[in-house]
């Protein structure tokens, strides 16, 4: 990045503030590209039970911009230019739909269509399976040692009653 950009960076106080600098879009990309690597690589390293990490790219700004529409059009009371828990939780509309389409636990966070079809498109019969349209599982541990989580062939069809009793926090508390 040349001095004049990084003038500009330094006089910014967030990255909304960075935005709004669209001359500063392509440099600032460029300087993030190789932390950006270092970054993926790193990951790239990980294992998890013997399962490489997954590192996926950025989202597009188109993309962004269209799921802004999307929200902008479904919660009008939304500021989604501030977006946080307490303010999100002041949307009448946006907790109506999160309790028909959305289900929130400490590791996971689901969303599907809900079956009003003056709320949501229905889908193909494939998607209308109970299978695909469940909620999935809680994890659950596998065998006295507690390394390992049961894989999902064995707890697809079960609800845990006791989410905590499977929390690594709450078992060394």
């Amino acid at each position: 990045m040349d001095t004049a950009n990084e003038t500009v960076v330094k006089r910014c106080g967030s990255m909304k503030d960075i935005r709004q600098h669209p001359d500063l879009q392509n440099p600032w990309a460029e300087s993030m590209e190789p932390l950006k690597r270092i970054i993926a690589n790193r990951f790239r390293r990980l294992r998890l039970s013997d399962m490489p990490i997954e590192v996926m790219g950025t989202i597009p700004d188109l993309d962004i911009d269209l799921l802004k529409r999307h929200a902008r059009d479904l919660f009008p009371d939304l500021n989604l230019e501030k977006v946080t828990k307490a303010t999100v939780r002041k949307s009448e509309k946006y907790m109506t739909w999160k309790l028909a389409h959305c289900l929130e636990r400490h590791y996971t966070f689901q969303v599907r269509k809900c079956k009003d079809p003056s709320c949501c498109i229905q889908g193909t019969t494939a998607e209308d399976s109970p299978d695909l349209n469940a909620w999935l599982p809680d994890p659950v541990i596998d065998g006295d040692n507690g390394t390992h989580y049961k894989p999902y062939s064995e707890v697809g069809s079960q609800r845990s009653t006791c989410i905590n009793a499977f929390k690594t926090t709450f078992q060394n508390s």
